[in-house]
């Protein structure tokens, strides 16, 4: 007879279920606004700052961002957690060690997929030192993210030109560098 416990495979399966449902309602409340026109909760409208007192005003603001922001917040620590929870540690330290000079190259080239703002890169950038990214990789993702996305690339080209957008996407990434 066997002493070994067995268990089951449903937690497992509950909680990969507890980390996508979050990133998977942080990227609705992304997408919603764009298909209706309207964001997905209320916005907290402050109105005049006039009507408040000084010491009432950064919490006006606080408010004000919080209820337009927090779906992007919540797609990022999901995110996060998502990389700690899914991603191989032993893979991780192997290719994004701060030794290795590929590792660089790789993280700016996989960042711009990323269409976030330096604020929801921290949590990113977070989880990606947890799961065993190098400090230097994981800085060249946080960095070049936010510089050189898909959605910042393709507003440069719209509004300036092709040349704008490639001198943006090099000197991001030799930026990172010097």
């Amino acid at each position: 007879m066997s002493t070994e416990i067995q268990r089951p495979a449903a937690p497992f399966k509950l909680r990969a279920l507890l980390y996508w449902l979050p990133f998977a309602f942080g990227v609705l409340t992304i997408i919603y606004p764009r298909f209706t026109g309207q964001p997905l909760v209320p916005v907290y409208d402050y109105g005049v700052l006039e009507n408040y007192s000084f010491w009432q005003v950064p919490f006006v603001y606080v408010a004000s961002y919080v209820t337009r922001a927090w779906g992007a917040l919540l797609f990022a620590f999901t995110l996060g957690g998502i990389c700690i929870a899914f991603l191989p540690r032993e893979k991780m330290k192997k290719y994004m060690s701060s030794g290795n000079a590929a590792a660089y190259v790789l993280a700016a080239a996989l960042a711009p997929v990323l269409t976030v703002c330096s604020c929801a890169m921290i949590p990113i950038f977070g989880g990606l030192l947890v799961t065993g990214v190098g400090i230097g990789p994981a800085i060249t993702f946080l960095l070049m993210a936010p510089a050189a996305n898909i959605l910042a690339l393709i507003f440069t080209w719209e509004l300036l030109s092709v040349k704008i957008m490639i001198a943006r996407l090099i000197f991001s990434f030799l930026g990172l560098f010097l």
